[in-house]
Parts: C-alpha cells; sequence; structure tokens
C-alpha cells in the first residue's frame, strides 16, 4: 500500500503540486444576427467550476459562456496538477485549492479562446473582465450555505 501524505490546507499542498497540462475540451462561437450599429456589448456571462481527482493529480475545469450582441461564445479547458508524490486531499482543503489556485491557472486560457473564436467570427472581441482572487468561493460538496 503506498503512504499517502495528507494535506491540510492549499499552502502545504501548492509547494507538492506541478501544472503539468492544460485540457481544452470546447471552443465555440456562433455568430448572431446583429444590426451595423451593434457595440458588441456583453449580455449575458457565465462560468461553471469543477473539480476531480486522485492522490497523485488534480485538475481544475471550467467552462465559460458569454453572449455578446454579435456572438454567443463557449470556452471549456481544464488545468491539470501532478502531485510529486502520493497526497489525501480533503474536499475542503480542494475547494480551497481550486479557488486560489486551479481556477487562476485555468481563467486566462478560457480569456483567451473567447476573444480568438470572436475574432475568427469577425465580430468585434469582448474584454473579459479579471477574476479577483477572493471575489468567490467554492463550497465542498455536503456544505450548505444558508443566507437569511
Amino acid at each position: 500500500m503506498i503512504e499517502k501524505r495528507r494535506v491540510a490546507d492549499a499552502t502545504e499542498m501548492l509547494p507538492l503540486v506541478e501544472l503539468t497540462e492544460i485540457r481544452v475540451y470546447e471552443v465555440a462561437g456562433r455568430r448572431a444576427t446583429a444590426t451595423d450599429d451593434s457595440e458588441n456589448r456583453v449580455v449575458g456571462e457565465s462560468l461553471a467550476i469543477s473539480a476531480q481527482g486522485s492522490n497523485t493529480w488534480f485538475e481544475t475545469r471550467a467552462k465559460m459562456i458569454v453572449r455578446t450582441e454579435d456572438a454567443d461564445l463557449v470556452a471549456h479547458a481544464g488545468a491539470v496538477f501532478t502531485f510529486t508524490e502520493p497526497l489525501e486531499v480533503p474536499e475542503a482543503v480542494a475547494a480551497e485549492f481550486v479557488e486560489k489556485v486551479g481556477v487562476m491557472a485555468v481563467f486566462p486560457f478560457l480569456r483567451e479562446q473567447v476573444y480568438a473564436s470572436a475574432s475568427r467570427l469577425g465580430v468585434a472581441p469582448p474584454v473579459v473582465g479579471l477574476l479577483r482572487a477572493g471575489g468567490f468561493r467554492i463550497e465542498p460538496p455536503g456544505t450548505q450555505t444558508v443566507e437569511s
């Protein structure tokens, strides 16, 4: 049986991982019918995050959908991290790692894919804003956030 090191938080995990691959799952763009005076403003944007892994690797996946007046754009990619030794990563630590490291690693690739797809369609590329560290939270499975 392989001995696994249990990590207590993302800070302890970070020196034990290497970014080894960016996987592209989907890149799509569809030009919409637009008027000549369209400014190609962003009219809708969504970002879905997921994660998976084992005791030797971890992947943060993100899917961005951007709707503008001129196009619908989709970018879906994953950042794959390989562990330098077998790790036991509790769900709360995995969520913290996704928030602090995983999403920040994959997000620039999503932005570039959205921009490039719009350019290929011949519409004005939307500039996707910055994703700020600490600006979102990933809840580990089995937890609930209750707002009053």
